[in-house]
């Protein structure tokens, strides 16, 4: 086995009076990808944060190559030659690739001998890793997995010894994973240390070569990946949840049209078109999966469907309801859901209680309020049955719902839209970034309000998610939809079309 670049001993880390990391320790190798699990609260975000220099620990220790290692900021973990690529990119959209090479780097003067050193740096670095990028260009116009590659030459170029990768594939196509993976082959060939943070275990399976598993803030599970099979992971990361498998049901023969689009066209916020005459039919008990990778212009669809985003042209009809020019309020009082792709920036106040986050359309009922005046303990009674019914685990629905763990805000965004059995859902990645017993869950709430007659679009860059719940599937590639086809449709092919080949 290679030697340890990062040791951990023994760290301990509480919050209140809740520990999230119990006497943890683990060691990171020098040539090796490792690849660490969990489910969502299992303690792998704040282990991560520790090593990055965004939190200390209550107790214990780490060491680079053998030396006292305690970062009290990134900074430090920079200098120390560690990287982290973070699962929502921290790049500026409207520099180019080269200034954002710059940005921050103190290696680099923004002189034009500067910039000349800078940019012959990055092709040297860009062909010892068997990459092309074009560094004129504005990240904003560069596809998802580009985007990532120049957050990976980012940190490089700071001579990154230690690169840790969150959910690094959650945004990709298929044909982008493996291009990611023959990247990571080639940093693991050069000595690099990867800590490769998933939860999808077939990747984890593909790329990786020892796993460790978190538990309720332990490692409960330390693998050679090689002798370890997903289900056995699975069992270490959840004992009662097995690996996903697909669970798409088939619809009934008569199905009543909920929704139509016809010829949807919208702008994104850099004034491009990002919907570009999008037609679709919805029906009821039918789940229509959109996939694409992120940038294609699904969160204007979504946003559009919601009246979030303005139409510059096209026609949308809930029923025989012209809804084109509706208000997002009038769209939800007749009908309408949504399961928006960021919890935290459009799904949840994280400020506000859990009960009250719960209730954020129930207040609108006339059974809680009177003139006005709300009825509280109604509203919490009726918060606290949705989140029963949704498997939200709280012992205090008075906390901040921010104190929840990812899966449990996601099942408390997606229990508060089903609960007021909506006809059409607008769902947008429901399981991204949750773990395997919060999917399955999820995915049994979908298929159930699939089966009490609601049409589902289900916009998904989770390929497997699509398969396993859609019964028709379209493709999203430059504002334009693809499709849709068949769910039998070779996932080879669906993936060729998210980078725009035709099939």
């Amino acid at each position: 086995m290679p030697p340890a670049l990062l040791e951990i001993h023994n760290l301990f880390k509480s919050f209140g009076n809740n520990r999230v990391l119990d006497d943890v320790s683990l060691q990171f190798h020098t040539g090796e990808i490792h690849a660490v699990l969990g489910e969502n609260g299992a303690g792998k975000s704040t282990l991560m944060n520790l090593i990055y220099g965004l939190l200390q620990p209550d107790n214990g220790a780490m060491q680079l190559e053998g030396r006292v290692f305690a970062p009290r900021s990134p900074r430090d973990a920079i200098r120390a030659s560690l990287g982290m690529v973070h699962q929502h990119f921290m790049l500026v959209p409207t520099f180019t690739v080269l200034e954002n090479f710059l940005l921050g780097n103190p290696r680099f003067r923004m002189t034009h001998a500067g910039l000349q050193s800078a940019e012959q740096e990055v092709q040297q670095l860009c062909a010892r890793l068997h990459i092309e990028l074009d560094t004129g260009r504005r990240v904003h116009e560069l596809a998802v997995g580009q985007q990532q590659r120049v957050e990976i030459i980012k940190i490089l170029l700071r001579a990154a010894r230690l690169l840790i990768l969150d959910e690094p594939t959650a945004v990709l196509a298929p044909q982008e994973v493996e291009e990611l993976f023959a990247l990571l082959r080639v940093l693991r060939e050069q000595g690099h240390a990867i800590i490769f943070i998933s939860h999808k275990l077939e990747e984890v399976k593909a790329i990786s070569d020892r796993v460790t598993v978190l538990r309720a803030g332990k490692v409960t599970g330390e693998f050679e990946t090689h002798a370890v099979t997903t289900a056995e992971i699975a069992h270490a990361i959840t004992p009662n949840v097995s690996a996903p498998t697909s669970k798409r049901v088939a619809s009934p023969t008569e199905q009543k049209v909920l929704l139509q689009a016809e010829a949807l066209c919208a702008r994104n916020s850099f004034g491009g078109l990002a919907l570009d005459h999008v037609s679709f039919t919805l029906r009821s008990s039918e789940v229509l999966g959109v996939a694409g990778v992120d940038g294609n212009g699904q969160a204007e669809l979504a946003e559009a469907l919601m009246g979030l985003r303005k139409l510059e042209s096209g026609k949308l009809r809930l029923e025989d309801w012209d809804c084109t020019a509706a208000t997002t309020l009038a769209r939800v009082q007749n009908g309408f859901a949504h399961i928006p792709a960021d919890r935290r920036e459009m799904g949840l106040f994280p400020g506000l209680t859990i009960y009250e986050n719960a209730a954020i359309f129930a207040q609108r009922e006339r059974e809680f309020q009177t003139r006005g005046w709300l009825h509280m303990k109604r509203i919490k009674a009726w918060s606290q049955r949705l989140v029963q019914a949704f498997d939200v685990r709280t012992d205090d629905m008075a906390l901040p719902v921010e104190t929840l763990s990812g899966g449990n805000q996601q099942k408390l965004v997606v229990g508060r839209e089903l609960m007021r059995q909506p006809k059409v859902l607008v769902a947008v990645n429901p399981t991204r970034g949750v773990d395997l017993a919060a999917t399955q869950k999820i995915h049994e709430l979908l298929l159930a309000e699939k089966a009490r007659g609601a049409a589902i679009l289900l916009i998904s860059t989770e390929l497997e998610e699509i398969y396993a719940l859609a019964d028709r599937i379209a493709v999203l590639f430059k504002g334009r939809m693809l499709g849709p086809f068949a769910a039998s449709e070779p996932r080879e092919r669906i993936g060729a079309s998210m980078l725009g080949a035709k099939i």
